[in-house]
């Protein structure tokens, strides 16, 4: 979470495998568009409603966190390290 708060750019996507509510908050301080969860890992109660204010999405997906970033990469979208 340190990277995302340090390199990330505000409007990415976070994906993660972590379901903690410290992915949300990071997330939200970091101006994210949204926060994906990987492996099909779905947040607690109290995670999921910690976004309700800044309205950030909270999705999930079945795929590992290595092909969830490999699918917006083939697609065009560029990395953070990409956009300085």
């Amino acid at each position: 979470m340190s990277d995302v708060l340090c390199f990330g750019k505000s409007r990415g996507l976070l994906l993660s495998g972590l379901t903690n509510p410290q992915a949300v908050r990071t997330a939200e301080m970091s101006e994210l568009a949204a926060v994906c969860f990987v492996r099909g890992k779905q947040p607690a109660k109290e995670t999921a409603e910690l976004p309700l204010k800044s309205q950030i999405p909270l999705i999930s997906t079945r795929v590992s966190l290595y092909a969830a970033c490999g699918k917006p990469h083939a697609a065009g979208l560029r990395g953070c390290e990409d956009t300085r």
